[in-house]
């Protein structure tokens, strides 16, 4: 099945709005213009969600590097890899949630479909960092971690957080409520009176914020792109199963250093 040469135009592959020092390239995409079918449709970059892998990698063919793509096999841990060219000469697909490189032109991506996608960079243009960000993720200290791998001045550092899941539309219980006591401003509480059963909206980004301010990192960006909101442009896990989808597809976000 030969679909590489199947149309597709620019809008898949999107600048962040951020302000990214010279040397240091990202972008994410959408769901749109791929060649992935229903429920996957149309542009999805993920292999494990039950797509056809034919599909899957005629998207992927279309990314910018897209040789150089450090795909993850994403498992809500605290893992960040280093990334060399050994990662991409050895075939294996790493069991982590961040990587981090200061090798130039090897792409550091995440998939989400309602986690955070957070990018880091330093201002220096050295060192760059994709990290997978859910609610187990960041109470694994998958962003900590992350950040600590870099070996940066966090007061140097500057962090994008791209399309996910908001606060209005992450109801959750106390499980998650309770793995993150140290931040309580992050959670409304909602009322139940049917059940009787503790809900809360939680802010994944309030979370994300507190942490890296109590690191010392002060620049925080975000595009304020809610992927429930926006379903139909971005993948959203949490929208599929509201509305009878056993599945979705990813969408990525990404960063490298240029040449």
């Amino acid at each position: 099945m030969d679909l590489t040469k199947t149309k597709l135009t620019t809008e898949n592959v999107i600048k962040p709005n951020w302000a990214l020092p010279d040397g240091v390239n990202a972008f994410y995409t959408n769901r749109l213009n791929g060649v992935s079918r229903q429920p996957y449709d149309s542009f999805n970059l993920a292999t494990h969600v039950g797509d056809h892998s034919a599909r899957v990698e005629a998207n992927r063919s279309r990314l910018p590097l897209a040789n150089k793509i450090a795909w993850l096999q994403q498992v809500h841990s605290s893992r960040c890899i280093s990334l060399s060219e050994q990662y991409f000469l050895s075939g294996e697909t790493a069991k982590a949630d961040a990587s981090m490189t200061q090798n130039k032109q090897l792409v550091c991506a995440v998939m989400t479909a309602d986690c955070l996608p957070i990018l880091i960079t330093n201002q220096a243009a050295t060192c760059v960092t994709a990290v997978h960000a859910g609610w187990r993720g960041l109470a694994n200290g998958v962003l900590q971690n992350s950040i600590k791998a870099m070996q940066c001045p966090t007061d140097t550092l500057t962090l994008w957080v791209g399309p996910h899941i908001s606060q209005q539309h992450f109801e959750v219980g106390e499980e998650v409520k309770q793995a993150f006591t140290g931040y309580p401003n992050a959670f409304i509480h909602v009322a139940n009176s049917l059940t009787g059963v503790a809900k809360y909206q939680c802010s994944l980004i309030e979370i994300v914020t507190a942490i890296c301010e109590s690191l010392g990192l002060s620049q925080i960006h975000s595009e304020n792109i809610c992927t429930y909101q926006n379903h139909q442009l971005f993948y959203s896990h949490r929208h599929g199963q509201h509305n009878g989808a056993a599945q979705t597809g990813r969408f990525i976000s990404a960063i490298y250093l240029e040449k």
